[in-house]
């Protein structure tokens, strides 16, 4: 081969990867561009983990987000009257979900907690950064009517963020459960530190909400930055308020528990109080 070749050979690689390079500049400011002149939009969609049955509005198509409530023993549920009549429920053997799942179909709400598990998915090509979650929340008494608990039988990779729903404005502080659980920090989550999740990733929050001494229906406003385009998420109960009751003043007018231990019925709460 000749050196007049060679060289013809060389200028040809060059400027192939010249115009190689030259195409993916273009492909990256035609989609920055793109994205300019229309922002990512936020929606709520069920994720592949979530159980069925779970009714969750469509989403728009860059993030993606899901939640469900975490039950797990012990829990404890307030109503506001009496309970409802349970005997055909109780001769069907029912486990300690199911018991929560029915408590709470018949208007019984979260007593003193609410856990919730929220996934964030993205779904675009920009780098999504979770700068905030809030919780708006409205007060009143606390429900003083029923109360049933439901003793136990028996490394958390999410991020656990607890709000303390009495507060007038709850902030997101994070805390590990490991058996027992540890608050983290000296300040509020989000204060120091974002949450960024890359194209094809899913991070989940366990969202816990505490009230205490009064009835709190709140729901959780995300703030997220969508390829530099600030977007609000909120996400609620289907269309409703998540709803916490803390402890009544003057006690509940009945104390029950979830009996699993005896078959699965509804009890007088022992005198040995759990």
């Amino acid at each position: 081969m000749s050196a007049t070749e060679i060289g013809t050979g060389v200028v040809v690689a060059v400027v192939a990867t010249m115009v190689v390079g030259m195409l993916v500049w273009l492909r990256r400011e035609v989609l920055r561009a793109w994205h300019r002149r229309r922002p990512a939009d936020v929606g709520v969609r069920p994720l592949p983990h979530v159980p069925p049955g779970v009714t969750i509005p469509a989403a728009l198509p860059h993030v993606a987000a899901a939640f469900e409530h975490v039950v797990s023993e012990p829990w404890a549920v307030a109503l506001e009257g009496a309970l409802p009549d349970a005997g055909a429920f109780e001769a069907s053997k029912p486990s300690p979900a199911e018991a929560h799942d029915w408590l709470r179909s018949h208007g019984a709400v979260d007593f003193r907690e609410t856990k919730l598990r929220l996934s964030l998915a993205s779904r675009t090509d920009e780098l999504i950064v979770v700068r905030d979650i809030r919780v708006g929340v409205e007060h009143s008494e606390p429900w003083a009517g029923t109360y049933v608990y439901c003793p136990t039988a028996g490394v958390n990779t999410a991020t656990l963020l607890m709000f303390e729903l009495d507060e007038p404005a709850p902030r997101a502080w994070q805390w590990d459960e490991d058996g027992s659980r540890r608050r983290v920090g000296s300040v509020p989550f989000f204060e120091h530190q974002n949450v960024t999740i890359a194209s094809g990733e899913v991070h989940d929050f366990v969202i816990i909400g505490r009230a205490e001494s009064s009835l709190a229906r709140w729901r959780l406003v995300v703030e997220l930055e969508v390829g530099g385009h600030k977007k609000t998420l909120l996400v609620d109960d289907d269309g409703d308020w998540f709803t916490t009751s803390g402890a009544p003043k003057s006690g509940f007018a009945i104390r029950l528990h979830w009996a699993w231990y005896a078959g699965g019925r509804f009890l007088p709460e022992p005198d040995d109080k759990l």
